[in-house]
């Protein structure tokens, strides 16, 4: 009993060192760490923390020991476990992000972009007298987070699950850029639009809930974005959209799907998107009807353990075996994920492309024993390019010279490199 005493001490301690800290760096949510600070008292170090809570965690820890010289023993094996654990969402993190990128960020052009300041935005956010406001060609790379969330006119409520209501104003975005853009843990109660928008670095929805419509149509995702668990209760537009970079992540672990009613009335669309990135949808569940017409994988993607309403509407999807690792097992997964659906031109398309991952992996067996398989490094120095070059090329053009990847290592087919060869003469190093 006394040492659980002295446990919980040594967790309010560093709790509020950790707010501290925080309250400290007036470019650091403070919002986020609250409710990271609440989960250290409630489930204390046992819990499971994303990576950046887990660096911000570990500061508060070394700024007691170094700074303050205040030592928590009881704690300190805790700490170590934090630092070293997988969390499931870990895992999809780890096993695509950290792989080589294929298809880099990619730049949106998009004209007559202006700046906008942060004093603007909190004179925008304080006009009670707008319930909706618009947004055109607008960057807000440079906006502190807390100001854009002051544009949902937030009712300063945090519920039991740790999320912000946010109420009142619908927002469209049309043409902006953002940064590093963090709106999770929140639950929009009004409509939502960003319009041929352009997310750079780590875009964050995990956790939130939208009440109403929201839309992404047309925008671009660089780096990596969080979707995990992230709930629609009615549209959710993700029409022709673009993910480079790292990885789409769609995941859902701990969502509860109980609120989503009228589940033939709305539709989560994907139609026309482009995934150059990896992505993962995970043991998502889709509760309302769902279109993932004329999607194009060019990466590694998941639909591992789906659930896909009956309403879903599947044809047209293109994939780019040669850029996608376990081809063959993921197509399978997939095609199994949808035999229930009414979508029986889907499943004649997918075995379509289920016998050509079969006949892609006999065919890369026989070069293989031939010998017809070349290193990237090896099809650098025949062809006169570096390696960067090679990269750069099978992003661009990915259909130039045949390749296949295992792992995360590159191989080059003999006769497509001997191929290009006689079409385009070695470049000198």
């Amino acid at each position: 009993m006394l040492q659980n005493m002295a446990y919980r001490r040594e967790l309010f301690i560093l709790q509020s060192t950790l707010i501290k800290l925080a309250a400290l760096d007036p470019n650091e949510d403070i919002e986020k760490i609250y409710i990271t600070a609440q989960n250290l008292v409630r489930f204390g170090l046992e819990y499971y923390y994303d990576q950046i809570e887990k660096q911000k965690i570990s500061k508060a820890f070394e700024h007691l020991k170094d700074i303050e010289k205040i030592d928590l023993p009881n704690i300190k094996q805790h700490l170590q476990h934090i630092r070293t654990s997988i969390s499931p969402k870990d895992y999809f993190e780890k096993q695509l992000v950290v792989q080589e990128d294929l298809f880099p960020c990619k730049k949106k052009s998009i004209n007559n972009v202006e700046k906008i300041t942060n004093t603007e935005i909190i004179d925008i956010a304080q006009n009670k007298a707008k319930n909706s406001i618009e947004f055109y060609n607008k960057d807000f790379s440079d906006i502190y987070l807390s100001n854009i969330k002051m544009l949902f006119d937030s009712l300063g409520k945090l519920t039991d699950t740790g999320t912000y209501i946010y109420s009142h104003k619908n927002i469209k975005f049309f043409h902006c850029t953002f940064f590093n853009l963090n709106l999770s843990k929140i639950r929009f109660k009004s409509n939502l639009n960003f319009i041929n928008c352009q997310f750079n670095g780590n875009t964050d929805f995990r956790d939130s809930v939208f009440e109403e419509d929201v839309s992404f149509q047309h925008s671009c995702f660089n780096g990596t974005t969080h979707f995990e668990d992230t709930n629609f209760l009615k549209n959710a537009n993700f029409e022709h959209i673009e993910s480079y970079g790292n990885a789409f992540l769609f995941n859902q672990y701990k969502l509860d799907n109980s609120g989503n009613n009228d589940i033939f009335k709305y539709i989560w669309s994907f139609k026309g998107a482009k995934f150059y990135s990896k992505v993962a949808f995970f043991r998502r569940i889709f509760p309302v009807r769902a279109d993932f017409s004329y999607v194009s994988f060019y990466n590694t993607f998941y639909f591992t353990n789906c659930q896909f309403p009956l309403k879903t509407e599947v044809k047209g999807l293109k994939f780019f075996p040669q850029n996608i690792s376990d081809f063959e097992i993921s197509i399978r997964i997939l095609r199994a994920a949808l035999e229930e659906c009414y979508c029986h031109a889907a499943n004649d398309e997918l075995l379509m492309w289920e016998q050509r991952a079969t006949e892609l992996k006999t065919q890369t067996i026989v070069d293989d024993e031939k010998e017809e398989l070349l290193s990237a490094r090896k099809t650098a120095a025949i062809l006169g390019y570096s390696e960067a070059s090679l990269r750069t090329m099978r992003s661009q053009y990915p259909d130039k010279i045949k390749f296949l990847k295992r792992a995360n290592r590159v191989f080059y087919y003999k006769s497509s490199v001997y191929d290009f060869l006689k079409l385009t003469p070695p470049k000198s190093k």
